[in-house]
């Protein structure tokens, strides 16, 4: 007959708080960090060792690059930057020493992507090559992903604006900006919420004296901009006296803040638009550094629309015409407020501190009352020309994009002064930081055994790194 033994067990509770039997249950082997494969300051580890390592046995192979510096004035000018496409994969397993070749062409877009998205994060760190080595060059030994989705596609451009120190809310009343949680707006909440403001009226008299009038702007046909924008339509919106409400600002505001946007967000009249898409603000011609040291969007002086959000503004309304918003593009990275209850993601915002003001804006009602537009403290990132940081002496004009989902990243490679002989007929390789070292060490064997370049190493077997 078989049974069972019970036992009566105690166990001293007070146990729970002993550091003795805590650490190795728990508190001694919690680790924490920021980053993949970087070590951060604040990171829970082993010395200045990355919590996570991930390290990956691809190899990324182009044949396109274009300079951002208007090259090709269909893509955002970004200063000191190019367009990098990737078509290949080299695929390499360091156990067999076996290539595998992966074409864009052959693959569908999406598991082709996450591989370049995967290796080749924002902010990370990769080498350049050319595979023509008789191409002379002055590439330096790293670069850095500024972006990994594809191709940003002009599609508004405020065209260069005049610096004026002595009164810059007049010819250049733009302002980069969070509010808080006593922002008001006209029609809408925009407590907490980042944004760019487009115009400004300082005008409480009878008035339309709305800045700028956008005289040098225009819009820029791409594909996504012909899905909703009439190719009768003009492109730019000229200049017209102050007080007349058929200036520039309308035309622009009805394009930019309200059919842009409606298409982004897929709503309206412009339901079921293309929505795979994403809409992005470049300031500065992208050479302000808006988060040092993190080598993302932000570097490039980029920020994402967000297709949530749309627009608030300024409402103007002529003698039998429409409304038109004119004021706000909402971006990414909003703070915490009690309607929407979604906190701030740093990931978007500028990372050095703003200046903190009281502005006040006004809006004229449909019955031409002027009332309050917000007039609480605000976070100021940018204000006209000015940045926390001092004066900037660039021209403050800026353009809107479309987002063209490829293969490409947009990196600090300038082609016209580090590429001056181009890129020559085989392209380039891209070689990952997180690249396995045993990968790393013999690269130039992996190309050759892919047929990439001729042969150049006279080793069988490439060295075995760690």
């Amino acid at each position: 007959m078989a049974f069972t033994q019970s036992f009566d067990v105690e166990f001293d509770d007070a146990l729970l708080d002993l550091d003795g039997w805590k650490n190795p249950r728990y508190e001694g082997t919690k680790l924490t960090g920021v980053q993949i494969n970087t070590y951060t300051a604040g990171d829970i580890t082993y010395g200045k060792n990355p919590v996570i390592e991930r390290k990956t046995t691809a190899l990324y192979i182009g044949n396109t690059l274009i300079g951002a510096e208007n090259e090709d004035e269909q893509y955002v000018f970004i200063k000191g930057h190019s367009y990098v496409n990737i078509n290949k994969i080299l695929i390499v397993d360091p156990e067999s020493d076996e290539v595998t070749i992966i074409d864009s062409k052959a693959e569908d877009f999406t598991p082709f992507q996450q591989f370049v998205t995967n290796d080749l994060p924002t902010g990370a760190s990769f080498s350049f090559r050319l595979l023509d080595s008789s191409i002379q060059n002055s590439l330096d030994e790293t670069y850095f992903v500024k972006m990994n989705k594809g191709w940003l596609l002009t599609s508004f451009d405020s065209g260069p604006y005049l610096n004026d120190f002595d009164n810059p809310e007049v010819i250049n009343p733009l302002f980069l900006a969070k509010g808080n949680q006593d922002t008001v707006t006209a029609g809408g909440n925009a407590a907490g919420k980042f944004w760019f403001q487009t115009s400004y009226d300082p005008d409480t008299g009878g008035n339309n004296d709305v800045y700028p009038n956008y005289i040098s702007a225009s819009i820029v046909r791409n594909k996504f901009v012909d899905q909703y924008y009439s190719v009768n339509r003009p492109t730019t919106f000229g200049g017209y006296p102050t007080g007349d409400f058929n200036r520039g600002i309308v035309s622009m505001s009805r394009f930019l803040l309200s059919e842009s946007t409606d298409f982004l967000a897929n709503k309206g009249r412009h339901l079921g638009g293309n929505s795979n898409t994403e809409m992005h603000l470049t300031l500065f011609q992208g050479s302000y550094d808006f988060a040092p040291g993190f080598n993302d969007e932000r570097s490039i002086s980029t920020f994402e629309v967000d297709r949530n959000n749309n627009t608030k503004g300024i409402t103007y309304r002529a003698t039998g015409a429409d409304e038109y918003p004119v004021g706000m593009l909402f971006l990414k990275g909003k703070s915490y407020n009690a309607i929407d209850k979604q906190g701030e993601d740093p990931r978007f915002l500028p990372t050095f501190s703003s200046s903190y003001d009281t502005v006040i804006h006004y809006r004229r009602t449909s019955l031409g009352n002027v009332i309050a537009y917000y007039n609480a403290p605000i976070d100021i990132y940018v204000r006209g020309n000015i940045v926390p940081t001092g004066s900037y002496s660039g021209s403050f004009g800026y353009q809107v994009s479309f987002l063209d989902k490829a293969p490409t990243i947009i990196s600090n490679i300038d082609k016209e002064v580090q590429l001056y002989d181009g890129i020559g007929e085989r392209g380039f390789v891209l070689i990952p930081n997180q690249l396995d070292q045993r990968v790393k060490d013999n690269v130039e064997y992996y190309l050759e055994k892919a047929g990439l370049i001729d042969k150049t190493t006279r080793n069988k077997a490439p060295k075995r790194g760690r």
